[in-house]
């Protein structure tokens, strides 16, 4: 995991060069030729990182975000928010998209509640402060165990790296923390777990699973020779 939002460049700049000339061989102009600066918020977006979207944390100002997941708190939506520039661009250029539920007023009224439900709870301020103690836990535990190589991250945003020299079973790990109530990505390439918690998480919640994992690494014994 990594702790700057997956920003994709000049997207939509690229496709144009790349797909210019197939659209041509068929007969077909492409009038949407436009550089822009698009942001990927489907993940780190709806106040995960204790901000509405993950670029605030940075000065940047993109063209195109992309939003989903939290934004429907389980409802299958989706939503590109545009800058005025591009969408001014779009109107005029005659581009055109279209899909089956596009402008669907059930998905629209869903994202429409789930915005006032975080605005009124306050929960992307919780999600900061949730944030801060989650990583303040995470790295306690890091000092502990000479497996982790490290802990990063922002918000309700967080991931555990595993030293890849050091040979253990991190998806045993993984399991066992599942059976014992707590679910975690698992990325066997990166040698991480990642912790994606809900933003109504309790401190006591987030305790109880580092307290779990605590255990669960303490049973292997891969603890750094000056401490405990």
């Amino acid at each position: 995991m990594c702790s700057v939002p997956n920003f994709v460049v000049n997207i939509l700049h690229l496709l144009y060069h790349t797909f210019q000339k197939t659209l041509n061989f068929f007969g077909f102009d492409l009038f949407f030729n436009l550089e822009a600066f698009v942001v990927d918020e489907v993940t780190a977006g709806t106040g995960r990182t204790g901000k509405w979207f993950g670029f605030e944390h940075y000065d940047i100002h993109p063209d195109i975000i992309s939003i989903g997941k939290g934004i429907g708190n389980g409802y299958p939506v989706s939503v590109i928010a545009l800058s005025k520039q591009v969408s001014d661009a779009a109107e005029k250029s005659g581009f055109k998209y279209a899909q089956s539920h596009q402008n669907d007023p059930l998905g629209c009224a869903v994202v429409k509640t789930v915005i006032s439900t975080i605005e009124d709870n306050k929960l992307i301020q919780r999600a900061s402060e949730m944030g801060a103690v989650l990583s303040s836990e995470l790295k306690a535990l890091s000092k502990k165990y000479k497996c982790i190589k490290e802990v990063r991250g922002i918000g309700l945003m967080m991931a555990i790296e595993f030293d890849k020299d050091i040979n253990f079973p991190l998806e045993k790990i993984h399991r066992e923390l599942f059976d014992a109530g707590y679910i975690a990505g698992f990325h066997a390439l990166a040698n991480l777990l990642r912790f994606y918690p809900p933003l109504t998480i309790e401190e006591m919640q987030i305790k109880s699973m580092v307290s779990a994992l605590d255990a669960i690494l303490l049973r292997y014994t891969w603890k750094s020779s000056d401490k405990i």
